[in-house]
């Protein structure tokens, strides 16, 4: 029991870092781009405002009374349409950098494996950092089940692919990514990872989605 609640521990803190990782460098490049952020805590993701277009976006507001009014609205949706173009290249570039870091933890799992079937603690960290990919994959599940996608998916949508077909292909390429990770790990610790990694995961999101990320970026 010790173990596996020191791998569930070890799996949340990983989603917790690797989420504070990304959003830290999508916030940076933002900024070096002239937008500001602001969290939206429901959903666990950052909202990108250019620094220049906020007093129009704020002049309409003002004409329709609220922000639940403006909202409605063609000219708003049609600014927010022009505006969410840095916030699509910022979303694409996160999902870049976590499959290249899924990329970089698979190669050294494998080097650390053919050096010793005997997992130390260094396999379960490029294992960890093996699993990170996953992020997106659950993100695209989830947006399978919502009438309006959001993160990498709503972001692909600017740039005229279909959100629908484009979350399918990343579940099918995640889910084969993930059946060969699991095939290599050693039989004697394949159950313990998956469980592991299952329950902590799902630990790991509620808390970044629900306290670590709106108190660390709201």
């Amino acid at each position: 029991m010790k173990k596996y609640l020191l791998l569930i521990g070890a799996f949340i803190f990983t989603i917790l870092f690797g989420a504070w990782f990304t959003e830290s460098v999508k916030i940076y490049k933002a900024e070096k781009a002239g937008y500001t952020a602001r969290y939206s805590k429901g959903l666990g993701r950052n909202i990108f405002n250019s620094t220049e277009r906020g007093v129009e976006y704020d002049k309409i507001v003002e004409n329709a009374g609220s922000y639940d009014i403006a909202k409605m609205l063609p000219e708003y949706k049609e600014f927010a349409r022009r505006d969410y173009h840095g916030h699509a290249s910022f979303e694409i570039f996160t999902m870049v950098a976590v499959w290249s870091i899924s990329v970089v933890g698979f190669i050294l799992f494998i080097l650390l494996l053919r050096k010793s079937k005997r997992f130390a603690i260094e396999h379960y960290l490029t294992l960890f950092l093996s699993l990170f990919f996953m992020r997106t994959v659950v993100l695209a599940l989830v947006n399978l089940t919502l009438a309006y996608p959001c993160g990498e998916a709503k972001a692909i949508t600017h740039y005229g692919v279909n959100p629908t077909i484009f979350q399918i292909v990343i579940l099918g390429i995640g889910l084969l990514c993930l059946g060969a990770i699991i095939r290599k790990i050693p039989k004697r610790y394949k159950m313990r990872v998956i469980v592991s990694g299952a329950v902590g995961s799902v630990i790991g999101l509620a808390l970044w989605m629900f306290l670590m990320g709106p108190l660390l970026f709201d």
